[in-house]
């Protein structure tokens, strides 16, 4: 049996000077190399001897599209993939002449209760991965069900606070950087990484790691590359020096730059239809209004552009947007329709593997590539409490990846000016400074010949 495999020195050394180890837990930042050194000490177990191995998550629907696609990659990978089956909900080790099979089989951990937690009896070997998700209550369910004789739970995490559940049940100290294993804690072996400790970091999460040291804080470049803890401190999309700044701004723009066109679309009622134009980087034009029904919004687009088909509107395909949007592009109009809660990487425009939605991707291509150089309406105060009120945060995964609050949450913190309770001006603010700055104009051209 020829296996290729790479796991992680400090990782492969954890496990061969641990054997007697019954719980094992990876901690560390982002790019450890814990997920792989984990799945494949699973996939070699279970070749030496039958075992039935329960991969999970908190939440069950990143189960299968995480654990078992791991899994089966390493599994692949490393050349093995004729010694196992790959089924819709577990992965099977063949029997073999001397061995009976194996089994691997995922499930999420948010629904264990009292009644179904039984249903994991016979577990050899469980892998809780992306563990500071888990709440405390779960672990207290599934620990006393691993009861076969030289059972092991295996347990990787990123640090994220200091009250993370996993975390403090976990560490002596749960603020004393690097962290160590809590003594008191019966079999615990305990494992503190970097991603400085991997030297299979993949080249892309290398210029990642480089590229964060300006993206980011120092204190949250820490927490993502250091596992370090989070700061948990408010973070806001923008701010108001910047803002103010590119409102003092006053741009030319030359005969060859064309008009660029941002259409946030509300539902008829209290939230503004918005429409901001730029010729550019510098508006020279905008409108908002509210309660309109969609045929009096596609007239005011169409008297806005001056039914110039050059025009590229970048519009909001919400439920209203998205009729104006057809209508728009029957006519000949050259519509971009955004939907703002898509995954960031359906676009790719700016930073997918750092933003969580394209909404958010908006915001910080327009914060990061385009405000230093905008020329902003000197008046325009809406819309700049908008946006510089509009609070983010990272991802709960503990993938280092952004995701601007939604309006509703806006609502409940947000000072709002003269009754505008929903961020419309700045959302059309960021659709109009969105996807043809910086790089992205051949993309636009092979996208829709502009």
């Amino acid at each position: 049996m020829n296996i290729d495999i790479k796991v992680v020195p400090k990782v492969e050394n954890f496990f061969r000077t641990n054997e007697n180890a019954s719980i094992y837990v990876i901690c560390g930042s982002r790019g450890k190399g814990a997920t792989w050194g984990i799945g494949y000490e699973l996939i070699l177990k279970s070749l030496i001897a039958p075992h039935f191995a329960l991969c999970s998550r908190e939440i069950k629907d990143t189960v299968d599209v995480s654990s078992k696609r791991t899994i089966e990659r390493l599994i692949t990978d490393a050349g093995l993939k004729d010694y196992f089956k790959f089924y819709a909900k577990e992965t099977v080790r063949k029997e073999t002449k001397t061995l009976p099979e194996s089994r691997f089989i995922y499930t999420g951990l948010s629904k264990l209760t009292e009644d179904n937690v039984q249903g994991v009896e016979g577990v050899t070997m469980v892998w809780l991965g992306e563990a500071h998700t888990m709440e405390l209550s779960t672990w207290q369910k599934l620990e006393p069900t691993i009861r076969e004789d030289g059972s092991k739970i295996y347990i990787d995490y990123n640090t994220r606070t200091a009250n993370t559940p996993i975390h403090l049940l976990m560490t002596e100290d749960p603020l004393a950087w690097p962290f160590r294993g809590n003594p008191k804690m019966r079999g615990l072996a305990y494992l503190f990484l970097t991603s400085y400790d991997n030297p299979y970091l993949p080249k892309k999460l290398l210029d990642m790691r480089e590229a964060n040291k300006v993206q980011y804080s120092k204190e949250d470049w820490e927490w993502i590359w250091l596992g370090k803890l989070q700061n948990e401190e408010d973070h806001y999309v923008c701010n108001a020096r910047d803002f103010k700044e590119a409102m003092g701004r006053d741009l030319p723009y030359g005969p060859d730059d064309k008009p660029v066109v941002g259409a946030d679309i509300a539902h008829m009622g209290g939230d503004e239809i918005v429409f901001y134009m730029r010729i550019g980087m510098k508006i020279v034009k905008r409108f908002a209004r509210s309660k309109m029904h969609a045929p009096e919004v596609y007239r005011a687009l169409r008297e806005f552009v001056e039914d110039d088909l050059e025009v590229l509107i970048n519009m909001d395909n919400g439920h209203v947007g998205a009729a104006v949007a057809d209508w728009m592009e029957q006519d000949g109009f050259m519509v971009n329709r955004i939907n703002f809660g898509s995954p960031s990487s359906d676009a790719k425009y700016y930073d997918p593997e750092h933003c969580y939605e394209v909404a958010t991707d908006m915001a910080f291509n327009f914060v990061e590539n385009c405000l230093p150089v905008a020329s902003l309406p000197p008046d325009d105060n809406i819309c700049m409490q908008q946006c510089v009120q509009r609070k983010w945060k990272f991802r709960l995964d503990g993938k280092a990846v952004r995701q601007i609050e939604s309006k509703k949450d806006f609502r409940d913190h947000a000072i709002h000016l003269e009754g505008h309770k929903s961020p419309d001006r700045c959302d059309a603010l960021w659709l109009c400074f969105y996807l043809d700055n910086y790089g992205h104009k051949e993309r636009l051209h092979d996208m829709i010949g502009y």
